[in-house]
């Protein structure tokens, strides 16, 4: 816990001027008044005199009431009631006036709480009024005059321990404020010590902030708006007001969280000035952070070029990048390439991608040995040969960019493994394989270069297929299968398949399909009947891979939504 240096904890609840310290002013010491203890608390807002009958269209909650020849007729039980409605503070009066109160009016005033009070005949109107409007710009000056003191209590903490990891800690030493700083995800980032966070907040979600309200206003007026969230089962006594920084197109880039009591509508001034304080202090830091990062990915791509220009194992040359790199480069890696189908802008922006980082270290599946570059407008990470499954990885990956940026129009690319001298190969890999991706709208979002097979040998840099080429197979091979699949409810295709992926095993296919193998020999010849192949021939077996290889990636899905 941070020590407090000033020995001195600044207050947290504004206290607003009261009747109670109206009456403790010197010019009211010989008043005569009618009021409860419930009324000595009213809160004074401003003065208002009453100089028309129809007052009560300008009155507003908070007003005392200032009344002088109209005090014969007005206090009817209607303009009474009205006050209470309308939640007026109290009325002041000359003590002329006195003989003038029945006793019903005296105990509707009592009923209702409403102060009235009976100053001496000499005072004017307006010493009254200047009277309360110093009670309050006085109690609003001494609020102002801490807070400012408060700002440079905050800016001499972070002077002294150049640090910004315990703000949350240093403002509760100071204030007894019960505060936390939340990331986008509403994850804890800093917080003070005197409340268990993960416990009482286990169910909140961004989800769960349905509707921004005004949760207080500064000393100028000025709102600010965020979310209240009370979980019953949890507190009872205490509420959370929770107030984020600005919006950006994707969500706020950080929340503040202040543990206050459940039966507040909202924040007092002072704690909303307190809080603009912090979310300035902090913005700075993030600002400062994603400038620090933005650098660091800019100077990284230029250490990524440097590795794609490798040509051969060079011990220094791998020293010096690892230097550069801060961690040590493996021998071996596989290449994953990362874009969209449609918001490209994405990969311009630092900030998510270092936000996106964060997750993964968040959900655990952040390797320390991942190299993450920003390159040509595309996220590359760098994996080394350790990870059991490098589709597994690539996978998980897909899953939290998903989830993180509640969009599935992501695509990867994943190269072949590579020595670290041959990344250049490995990436051209990955291009190659995230421009078939792309080029296959209604098809897969992540590939291995691998997984293309022979496809590759037909697919121009672009990933696309020579379209002739493409009706030709499908006209062939595998047109006349499916019809005669259709028409006599076979399983000639399916068959087909399982040849290829049994690696034209007769023993093993008939095996897989739990049929005989004199079978499996008729369907195979029936195949190469209605398409006039043979299996015996290279050409034709060349040709029947592709295109089952084009169709398990539904290269021919327009075909078979047509009419034949």
């Amino acid at each position: 816990m941070e020590e407090n240096l000033l020995n001195y904890t600044f207050h947290n609840d504004f206290k607003e001027v009261s009747i109670r310290d109206l009456l403790n002013t010197k010019p009211m010491v010989s008043c005569d008044m009618i009021i409860t203890e419930e009324g000595l608390e009213h809160i004074i807002k401003s003065a208002t005199v009453m100089d028309v009958e129809d007052i009560e269209n300008w009155l507003h909650e908070g007003d005392i009431l200032i009344v002088s020849r109209f005090m014969r007729t007005c206090l009817t039980e209607s303009f009474i009631n009205t006050l209470y409605r309308k939640k007026i503070s109290g009325v002041i009066t000359h003590k002329l006036y006195e003989k003038y109160i029945t006793e019903e009016q005296k105990e509707l005033l009592i009923k209702y709480h409403i102060p009235l009070i009976f100053i001496e005949d000499h005072v004017p109107w307006s010493s009254m009024i200047v009277l309360i409007q110093n009670l309050i710009i006085n109690n609003q000056t001494q609020y102002l005059v801490e807070n400012q003191n408060f700002q440079n209590s905050i800016i001499n903490y972070l002077s002294n321990n150049y640090l910004l990891n315990s703000l949350c800690e240093i403002v509760h030493n100071l204030t007894k404020i019960t505060i936390a700083l939340a990331d986008y995800n509403l994850r804890i980032q800093d917080s003070s010590n005197d409340n268990d966070w993960n416990s009482e907040l286990r169910n909140l979600r961004v989800s769960t902030l349905l509707r921004r309200i005004p949760v207080g206003e500064n000393f100028n007026g000025i709102a600010m708006n965020g979310y209240k969230y009370h979980d019953n089962s949890v507190n009872e006594q205490d509420q959370y007001f929770i107030i984020p920084s600005h919006i950006s197109k994707f969500t706020s880039a950080f929340y503040i969280i202040v543990k206050y009591r459940s039966s507040a509508e909202t924040l007092p001034p002072e704690l909303i000035c307190r809080l603009e304080t912090i979310m300035s202090i902090y913005s700075l830091k993030i600002s400062i952070t994603a400038e620090f990062e933005k650098s660091n990915y800019y100077f990284k791509s230029v250490v990524f070029e440097s590795l794609l220009d490798l040509t051969h194992e060079d011990h220094a040359r791998k020293k010096q990048i690892s230097l550069s790199l801060n961690t040590e480069l493996s021998n071996s890696y596989y290449l994953l390439l990362i874009n969209s189908r449609k918001d490209l802008n994405l990969f311009n922006n630092v900030e998510l991608l270092t936000g996106f980082i964060n997750h993964l270290k968040h959900i655990r599946l952040y390797n320390n040995k991942f190299l993450v570059f920003l390159y040509k407008e595309q996220w590359v990470i760098l994996i080394d040969d350790k990870v059991r499954s490098i589709k597994d990885v690539g996978t998980q990956l897909y899953d939290a960019l998903s989830t993180y940026f509640n969009s599935s129009h992501f695509i990867m690319g994943i190269s072949d493994l590579h020595r670290y001298w041959d990344l250049r190969r490995a990436y051209n890999e990955a291009v190659f394989t995230l421009n078939y991706v792309r080029n296959r709208q209604d098809s897969v979002s992540l590939l291995i270069y691998g997984e293309l097979g022979i496809i590759k040998l037909f697919t121009d840099s672009n990933g696309n297929i020579n379209d002739a080429y493409l009706d030709e197979l499908y006209q062939l091979y595998l047109r006349p299968i499916l019809e005669y699949d259709r028409k006599h409810s076979s399983n000639l295709y399916f068959t087909l398949e399982s040849f290829f992926s049994n690696e034209l095993s007769y023993k093993l296919t008939s095996e897989k399909l739990f049929i005989h193998v004199n079978t499996l020999h008729a369907r195979i010849s029936k195949i190469e009947h209605l398409i006039h192949v043979s299996f015996s021939n290279l050409d034709s077996i060349i040709g029947l891979r592709l295109t089952i290889l084009l169709n398990q990636f539904d290269y021919f899905s327009h075909y078979k939504s047509c009419p034949t």
